[in-house]
């Protein structure tokens, strides 16, 4: 089992990756870094253990799976794992020939395809997808119009795997949930499907800690632990974040230059511009939280809030306190107490048992991710 790759972990995790190559739009390349605590724990095992494919494959072992699809909600960091792993396969690999490791937009592999089609060349670039050791394909939802290319998708994974390689597909949603053809929506669920989901408390300090280092921003572990907290969304939230803080910080040093204790406080300063800023965007409200559950289960939010034991009305109640205690700052007290006058206890049950469930359980993965997003807000930064 994947998951046995890392029986121990219960902190936050950070995987270093190889130099990725350059976003789009981005000049440089950069070393890669996934965090992933408790909440992504399968996703780190799992990329682990796709790294360790090529050792299994020398010593002519099977590997547990050939396939991994990252699925997740735009922004917390599918794309940024996928590509991170294929950079330090190639490394770990010593990949020679440069079609041994491809990286392409699922968009992008239908657009070749279909110029391969119009140049008679399919032969040519199909063997080229086929013979790669690694195969990344990005956002597979863009091409759910494109049943044609779907097809050979589905084809290409076949061969790849046939030929003893790996594939890592991303995609917003589950396989089955996204409209794609039916051969390649089987093909897709036959592999190891993982769900990221958006960081918790503990990764959201350490990814702070990151961008901050990566901004030249010098932050005290209480401003830190407070940009964390004020900021409850995805990797992508907090990057924004702290880029707008590094902003703030140099536009208030700009006249002249301050003195320790000033500059501390003019980090301080900013840190609460930006979460006051961005912590509106991000944090949805328990309110808002009770009533995306309440739509989901097709119930009413009072029922959610409520005391019944139903079980569905209590699935329902533990996947909005799962939901409140990873998307917003309020205590383990104050979301029991929302939630129909429950104790801290009950609430760190609730998410405990969601996150075991969410690994086992798709219906429940489902309903989570569906409850963050009819939660989150939707209004603009100021």
């Amino acid at each position: 089992m994947v998951s046995q790759v890392l029986p121990a972990l219960s902190g936050v995790l950070t995987l270093p990756f190889g130099e990725a190559a350059p976003a789009r739009g981005k000049s440089e390349s950069r070393a890669a870094v996934f965090v992933a605590g408790p909440e992504n724990r399968v996703a780190a095992a799992a990329a682990l253990q796709l790294l360790a494919a090529e050792q299994a494959a020398a010593t002519e072992a099977q590997p547990t799976f050939s396939l991994l699809v990252l699925c997740g909600q735009s922004g917390v960091g599918k794309s940024h794992l996928a590509t991170g792993l294929a950079a330090e396969y190639r490394r770990r690999t010593a990949a020679e020939r440069s079609d041994d490791v491809i990286v392409l937009a699922a968009a992008d592999f239908a657009r070749q395809y279909a110029d391969a089609i119009d140049t008679q060349s399919t032969s040519e670039l199909t063997s080229r997808w086929r013979s790669a050791r690694l195969l990344v394909i990005e956002d597979v939802q863009e091409i759910v119009e494109r049943p044609w290319a779907q097809l050979e998708l589905a084809r290409t994974l076949d061969a790849v795997e046939l030929a003893g390689g790996q594939v890592v597909v991303t995609a917003r949603n589950l396989p089955g949930e996204l409209g794609l053809h039916p051969t390649l929506a089987g093909r897709l669920l036959a592999g190891l499907v993982v769900r990221i989901a958006p960081p918790a408390p503990a990764a959201r300090e350490q990814l702070t800690a990151q961008f901050a280092k990566r901004h030249g921003l010098v932050l005290s572990e209480g401003d830190v632990a407070r940009l964390a907290a004020g900021i409850a969304g995805t990797a992508r939230d907090l990057s924004a974040a702290v880029a707008r803080l590094a902003v703030l910080r140099r536009e208030r040093c700009e006249r002249r230059v301050p003195t320790a204790s000033e500059s501390r406080e003019t980090v301080s300063s900013a840190v609460r511009v930006v979460i006051a800023a961005f912590g509106r965007q991000s944090a949805p409200t328990l309110e808002a939280i009770a009533s995306a559950s309440a739509r989901h289960f097709t119930l009413r939010p009072a029922q959610v809030r409520g005391l019944s034991r139903r079980r569905h009305v209590a699935l329902a109640r533990a996947v909005a306190m799962y939901v409140a205690r990873e998307r917003t700052t309020q205590s383990l007290e104050k979301i029991g107490r929302f939630f129909g006058g429950r104790d801290h206890t009950t609430v760190l049950h609730a998410w405990r048992k969601i996150q075991r469930q969410r690994e086992a359980d798709p219906r429940v993965r489902a309903a989570v991710d569906r409850v963050r997003e009819l939660c989150q807000p939707t209004g603009k930064t100021e």
